[in-house]
């Protein structure tokens, strides 16, 4: 029995310490049921708190939505019309561009031109100065004209002063040929009258006392008939050579040396004169030395002792023509 008490001493004092700590959790289970409900107000009020403020962020957002919807609408508004506005402004670029490209083929069509013009108004200038000297050209042409026409007038003069030259040499030639006769004709009487002498010495003086008085008489005759053929009077013109050579040589060459002369010349006087002149001072000095063998081969009257040669006729002095 004392056993079973005891055991139900412990089973009591168990279930007291039982009972106590059920008490403590009770207590502990009361506090925390407390804890608890003040936790579950004050989550409870977090709760409605984050509610209303879920709500007003909810109304915020719908407002927001709205006003980011009708920003949209105005914004897509805005955007087609400044995308028509764009597509106008493409439009107007496009138009632009083509003006432009328009305006530059115009700027070169413009430049082309104008170079156009520029080629064509130096071309013009170019004409204008082969014009300036085609007309130079046509007035020294004409000066040419005139000076060869007043060369063909000297040169057909001249032919007249050689024709009448030449006839004046034929006249003196015949008056010459008459003088070698009647020389001749005295050189044969002198032969004869000394012949008729005895001596020498009597015979070089008879024949210097016969031959005075002829040597006087045919000289004095001689002054008069060929003076011209003695000593070459400087005085009187000269002209070329060809001129006073005869035949139709002396024609043909005439001529030919005068246009050759005027077109060589360029038809001016003065080269003309200046070659003419060399052309005389030539035939001058050739007329000298015709002279000075005409003089080497003459006798003791002054005449020739031979017929004259071309070259001795060529260089016999010319007499002017009045």
């Amino acid at each position: 029995m004392e056993s079973q008490l005891a055991r139900s001493q412990s089973d009591l004092q168990v279930a007291r310490d039982r009972q106590s700590a059920l008490a403590s959790e009770l207590c502990e289970s009361a506090t925390s049921h407390k804890t608890a409900q003040v936790d579950v107000a004050r989550l409870g009020a977090a709760v409605e708190h984050k509610t209303r403020h879920l709500r007003t962020l909810r109304d915020n957002y719908e407002r927001r939505l709205r006003v980011a919807d009708n920003t949209i609408a105005t914004h897509s508004a805005e955007l087609d019309r400044l995308q028509d506005r764009v597509s106008t402004v493409d439009r107007d670029l496009v138009q632009a561009s083509q003006r432009v490209c328009a305006a530059i083929s115009q700027r070169d069509q413009a430049r082309a031109e104008q170079d156009r013009v520029s080629a064509a108004r130096d071309t013009i200038a170019r004409l204008e100065k082969r014009i300036t000297q085609v007309e130079k050209s046509q007035k020294s042409r004409q000066d040419l004209e005139l000076a060869l026409s007043t060369l063909r007038q000297e040169r057909d003069s001249r032919v007249v002063q050689r024709d009448e030259l030449l006839g004046q040499l034929g006249e003196r030639f015949m008056e010459v040929t008459d003088l070698r006769a009647e020389r001749d004709q005295a050189q044969e009487r002198l032969s004869s009258i000394a012949s008729f002498l005895p001596s020498a010495p009597s015979h070089k003086r008879a024949r210097s006392e016969s031959e005075s008085p002829a040597q006087s008489a045919r000289k004095s005759e001689g002054p008069a008939s060929s003076s011209p053929f003695a000593d070459p009077p400087d005085h009187l013109p000269r002209f070329p050579r060809s001129t006073a050579k005869g035949g139709s040589g002396g024609v043909s060459s005439s001529p030919a040396a005068s246009d050759a002369g005027a077109h060589s010349d360029g038809g001016e006087s003065s080269s003309g004169k200046s070659s003419s002149t060399r052309v005389f001072d030539s035939d001058a000095a050739g007329s000298d030395s015709g002279s000075a063998e005409l003089s080497r081969g003459r006798d003791q009257f002054g005449m020739p002792s031979g017929p004259l040669s071309d070259v001795e006729l060529a260089g016999l002095p010319s007499t002017a023509v009045s």
